[in-house]
Parts: C-alpha cells; sequence; structure tokens
C-alpha cells in the first residue's frame, strides 16, 4: 500500500484531479451562465456535465500513464481502457442526458412536473339546479388570476386547467399531462345568497392532500373570500416549496371585480365571459347582453367595456352577415366602448388587448403591435393575450420573434388548441415542416372540432409533398367553408384539376364578397399571380380581415418579389422589406 501512494506521489494523480475537477467546475458555471442567456436548452449542459465525468476517469487513467513521464507512448492496455471509459461514457450521454423524442400524442404526454408549478382545475358546480356553472368556472378562473400575481411560481393557463374539467384522472396523471406539481380542487354549491366553496391543494408526485379548506360565505363577500382563497393556497406553497412571494394578492386593476362592489355586475360579468367561451353565434349574442348588463348595473365597470367591446367585435367578424353601414355601426359602438374603458381604466389589459384589436382591423399594424405589445405587458400570464402578441409580430414579418412569443404562450397553456394551431402555423412558416405537423396534430387532439385545423395541416402535407394526404386532411376540416378552401387548395396541388375547379367555382359563388384574400391564395397557389392579385386588390378595396395575414400566407410567399405584392403591402400599411423569404423546401410546391 505504502508503494501504491509513493506512485500516485511520483505520478502526480492527485494533482491532476484536482486541477481537472475545479477547471470542470468553472466551465460547467459558465456554459450554464450562457446557456441561460441565449436560451440554449438544457441538454446541452447535461451533455457537457456526463462528459465531464467520464473525462474524470479519463484523466486518472492519463496521470496513472503520463503524470511522471510526459512522453511515454500509450500502451496497448491504456488504448484498452480509455476506449471501454469512452463506450461507457457515450451509452451515459445517451441514456441520461440526451432527450427522448416527445410523443405528440395528447393521452400518452409525460410531461416532467415542475415543482414551482400550479394549475387550478375547473370547480364542480354542486348548486341544487345545477346552473351555476359560469360561477364556478369564474371563480377558477380569478383564482388562477390571483395566484399569477404571486410571481413565485408558474401558474398553468386556464384552456390547459379546463381540459380536465369532469375528468376522472387522478391527480398524479393530471399533473404529468400539464408538466406541474401542484392542483387546486375544489366544488361551489350556491343557493339563493349563500355560497359554500371547498377548496383542495394537492400534491401531483402521490396525489397527497397538502391542505383543504371549506367557507361558507354570503354572496355579496365573494370578493373577500376570493381574496382569502388565493392568500391560503399561496401561503401554503410557500411552505412547501420554501419560496417567497414577491407580490401581493389584493384587488389590482382588471382582476375581475366591479369597483362599486355590485355583486350583481360581477355575476353578468362571469355569464358574459361564459357564453363568451362556447364559441357560436347564439352564446356570442348571449355575452353582449350579459356585458351590457353589467354595464347598465355599474356604469364604471372597465372590464366589462372590454369585454363587450371584443365580444362585438368577434361576432362582427365571425358570425355577422350585416351591411356594410351596419357594421359601421358596431364597429363606431366598438370604438367609443374600448375609449370608455381605457379612459376607466388606463392600465387594463384586457382594454389594450381590445384596442389592439381594432388597430389591427384598421390595418394600422405598428399602433396594433404596439398595444399587443402592452396588454401582454399587463398580463403576462394571459396566453390568449400573448399569443395574439405573437401573431401580430409575424403579421409585421418579424417571424423569429413572433415564434419566441407564441412559444411562451404555448408553455404557459400547452394544451391550448390556439396555441398550438400558431406554433404550427409559425413552424410551417419557417420551413419545419415535421415540427409544424406535430404541432397541428396535437392542437386536433385537445380541440378536434375547431375550424381551420384541417385546413392548416393540409397546407403543410402539401409542403412535406404528400398532396394524397393533404387531400384526406382537408376532408376533415370541421368548418364548411374552410373544408372547400383548403380542397381546392389540395387537389389543385394533386393535379386534380376538374375537382379542384368545381370547388373553387363553388366558393367564389358564395363566398367571393365577403372572402375575397383566401381566393386570392387560391390562385397564388395555382401560379396564376394575375388573378391571385385581382383578388387581393379587392380584399383590400373592403378591409377584409385576411389582409393581414399577407406575410404568414405561405402560398402568397413564392410572389414577394413580384412589384404588385410590394404594393399591396405598402398599401396594407407594411413593409415589403419584412416579408419573408420563401423557405427552402417551399419552392417545389409553388
Amino acid at each position: 500500500m505504502d508503494e501504491f501512494f509513493q506512485r500516485l506521489r511520483q505520478r502526480k494523480v492527485v494533482q491532476w484531479a484536482l486541477a481537472y475537477v475545479a477547471a470542470s467546475f468553472g466551465l460547467i458555471q459558465i456554459l450554464d451562465l450562457v446557456g441561460q442567456r441565449f436560451d440554449w436548452p438544457a441538454e446541452i449542459v447535461r451533455v457537457f456535465i456526463v462528459a465531464a465525468a467520464v473525462g474524470f476517469f479519463v484523466t486518472l487513467v492519463l496521470a496513472w500513464y503520463h503524470g511522471e513521464r510526459g512522453r511515454q507512448r500509450m500502451t496497448t492496455t491504456e488504448v484498452l481502457i480509455l476506449t471501454a471509459l469512452l463506450a461507457v461514457g457515450g451509452v451515459l450521454a445517451w441514456r441520461f442526458a440526451l432527450p427522448t423524442a416527445p410523443s405528440t400524442t395528447l393521452a400518452k404526454s409525460t410531461a416532467v412536473p415542475d415543482g414551482k408549478s400550479i394549475a387550478v382545475l375547473a370547480f364542480a358546480d354542486l348548486s341544487p339546479e345545477h346552473d351555476q356553472e359560469y360561477f364556478s368556472d369564474g371563480l377558477s378562473e380569478e383564482l388562477i388570476n390571483s395566484l399569477g400575481r404571486a410571481g413565485a411560481f408558474k401558474v398553468m393557463g386556464r384552456t390547459s386547467s379546463f381540459q380536465f374539467k369532469n375528468s376522472k384522472d387522478d391527480p398524479r396523471t393530471i399533473g404529468q399531462k400539464l408538466g406541474v406539481g401542484y392542483l387546486v380542487d375544489g366544488s361551489v354549491r350556491k343557493a339563493a345568497d349563500r355560497l359554500r366553496i371547498g377548496v383542495a391543494l394537492v400534491r401531483t408526485d402521490d396525489g397527497s392532500n397538502v391542505w383543504s379548506d371549506s367557507y361558507d360565505r354570503d354572496l355579496k363577500d365573494i370578493f373577500a373570500v376570493q381574496s382569502e382563497i388565493a392568500t391560503a393556497v399561496t401561503r401554503q406553497l410557500q411552505h412547501s416549496l420554501g419560496i417567497a412571494m414577491t407580490q401581493t394578492l389584493v384587488a389590482e386593476p382588471g382582476d375581475g371585480r366591479p369597483p362599486s362592489g355590485n355583486v350583481e355586475a360581477y355575476q353578468a360579468l362571469l355569464q358574459g365571459n361564459f357564453h363568451s367561451r362556447r364559441a357560436d353565434a347564439a352564446d356570442e349574442f348571449k355575452a353582449m347582453e350579459f356585458y351590457e348588463r353589467a354595464i347598465a348595473l355599474d356604469p364604471r365597470y372597465a372590464l366589462a367595456h372590454a369585454q363587450l367591446a371584443i365580444s362585438a367585435l368577434w361576432y362582427a367578424g365571425t358570425y355577422s352577415n350585416d351591411s356594410a353601414a351596419d357594421r359601421e355601426a358596431i364597429m363606431a359602438h366598438v370604438r367609443s366602448t374600448v375609449a370608455t374603458a381605457l379612459e376607466l381604466e388606463p392600465d387594463l389589459a384586457r382594454a389594450h388587448f381590445a384596442l389592439a384589436q381594432l388597430l389591427r382591423i384598421d390595418l394600422r399594424f405598428a399602433d396594433a403591435e404596439r398595444e399587443f405589445a402592452r396588454a401582454a405587458e399587463l398580463a403576462p400570464n394571459d396566453a390568449g393575450v400573448i399569443r395574439q402578441f405573437g401573431l401580430m409580430q409575424s403579421e409585421r414579418g418579424h417571424l423569429g420573434a413572433a415564434l419566441v412569443t407564441i412559444d411562451r404562450a404555448v408553455a404557459l397553456d400547452p394544451l391550448s388548441r390556439d396555441a398550438l394551431f400558431s406554433r404550427g402555423l409559425l413552424l410551417d412558416l419557417t420551413g419545419r415542416f415535421d415540427e409544424a405537423e406535430a404541432a397541428l396534430r396535437k392542437a386536433i387532439e385537445v380541440e378536434p372540432q375547431a375550424a381551420t385545423t384541417h385546413s392548416q395541416l393540409a397546407i403543410t402535407k402539401i409542403h412535406q409533398g404528400d398532396t394524397a394526404a393533404a387531400i384526406a386532411v382537408a376532408r376533415e376540416e370541421t368548418d364548411p367553408f374552410w373544408r372547400r378552401w383548403a380542397l381546392a387548395m389540395a387537389l389543385s396541388a394533386h393535379g386534380d384539376r376538374q375537382q379542384a375547379d368545381a370547388e373553387l367555382d363553388a366558393l367564389i359563388g358564395e363566398n367571393g364578397a365577403d372572402s375575397p384574400f383566401q381566393i386570392g391564395e387560391l390562385y397564388a397557389a395555382r401560379k396564376n399571380p394575375d388573378e391571385a392579385f385581382r383578388w387581393l386588390d379587392r380584399a383590400l378595396a373592403i378591409k377584409d380581415p385576411g389582409v393581414n395575414q399577407l406575410f404568414t400566407s405561405s402560398l402568397l410567399a413564392a410572389y414577394r418579389d413580384d412589384p404588385r405584392y410590394a404594393a399591396i403591402a405598402r398599401k396594407a400599411g407594411l413593409d415589403p422589406a419584412n416579408a419573408p423569404a420563401l423557405p427552402e423546401g417551399k419552392a417545389a410546391a409553388k
């Protein structure tokens, strides 16, 4: 043994080992710091750590054989030892450092739960008549907003959390699907003017109950009990995670409650939100009626004014068949409503969001982007606001920044169909077709009946060169207009000109007056730029909302160097220099 230690000293093995450990530790710290600044994938640091661990044993071998005599040649024994170490290191890097391919199937999703994250599930309506779902949903949403203001942990977006309404999944399964460490679950029983609210905070790793409580209150105390519940949940999380709360949970502008404290006005707002989220014409009309009622009960209710404006814009742009004069009257009312909301609460995120939507319709894209940015700043946890900000960035041609913003929305609300759809759209535009397909197929799994997802996937399949699959996907589109549009495009790409002509003629006959932009896209896909630009001129003349997508239409990207494209961009208030280039791989689809 004495001889062994003597050799260690002679060959300076300890010195080599200490020097290697110090150098590796310093490099890991530097790499971790640089990675955080540039948002490098975590796998880079993990691979380096595994490599450094293997390198430590390599260093010991080299020191043992070469620490004393640096010019000694490598022996066969050394080569075999080093080869074995490198082989083991490669296996470890493959097994522990490199990520496995993510599944695109929602049911098989196994996201690693983030310990400092939480999801608020939709509270169950236990009222005698089971007619208070709007109220239980509203309470859950307000709790999401309140916890988001705590600033100490990540709060999952509403869309993803509400995917599990009435779900039989256990906490561990939900935690894996959402990637969260904690769940808040509860129930509401509302009878006349009395409330009973039950709340529980649950760990997702083992399903254990961290805390639970029940609250029996009068309806007039709803705002106080909301803050009480949010504070209790936050304190429990602070205790469990050992973290500090960075912001107050008291009422803030836009937190949902009317300035007068009128509970009836608040309930009208919740009913409006409930119907608006159901996304059909009848419900949207009901939503506007409830927002109007909330305003009548409290004229200074800024959030009700903002929500009314957003709902009216959506209704006019999606469902209304009103005349041009009627639409102008609606838009005038919306402008007045937005102005009132901003006057009442200048820092209300939803009011800035509504103004941004108005500016987008007016083709004032730079101003719209500024307002979307302000809304995102005021509501940093609102995935819907952040997604629209990202879309606005893309509509101005800033695809790199837009994808970063959309990825942020997906991180906040990973099971949001809208966020996944937007990500698929931008990935397709940048030529990352396989990733685009994965995002779009996941969006379909999340919300199979949503319009436009299949039609966008059909575009991606064409770009991948699989026109037969594009036709099959187009036939699955749930919206009649977008199904016909996607079929006209896919059939033409497949070479079936007769059927494609029939679909295009039917589309022009039924929707030529109100959807000229989409018809222009189809002519562009047919390599008929003269007709394409003729229809785009029509779209610009009537302020077709599709004009917003001039820079995000992959079907028009082939003509970005055409002078007519630049002219239309300028008329629409866009800088032609920002028009995205055609990604490599789309040239074949031109």
